[in-house]
């Protein structure tokens, strides 16, 4: 809230970001403050999509338990199609084993 503009909206996520968006705006009518805000339901794959150019989603994007192939991680996590994971790696790096904590 102090990060962005005043006059943008906050957008909260799906998941918690149902209830966090009605506790926000509980907080905002109680401290006597008005500010849009919305919730997204989206998915957290498809986040992590649109934002695999972005280093700093990294931290989130592979933070969670996983263990299988990195085709496997591309499919899963980060929603790429056969045709979009064979455009961009070759054949022995999707091939590769990949654990994360």
């Amino acid at each position: 809230m102090q990060q962005a503009p005043p006059e943008q909206p906050l957008y909260f996520l799906a998941r918690e970001g149902y209830w966090l968006e009605k506790m926000y705006q509980t907080y905002l009518k109680g401290a006597g403050l008005k500010r849009d805000s919305f919730y997204l339901l989206v998915s957290r794959a498809f986040l992590f999509k649109i934002m695999m150019d972005d280093e700093r989603s990294y931290r989130h994007s592979l933070k969670s338990d996983f263990n299988s192939s990195f085709y496997h991680l591309m499919r899963t996590r980060f929603l790429l199609s056969d045709q979009e994971i064979k455009s961009i790696f070759d054949q022995e790096s999707y091939e590769l084993e990949v654990s994360l904590p």
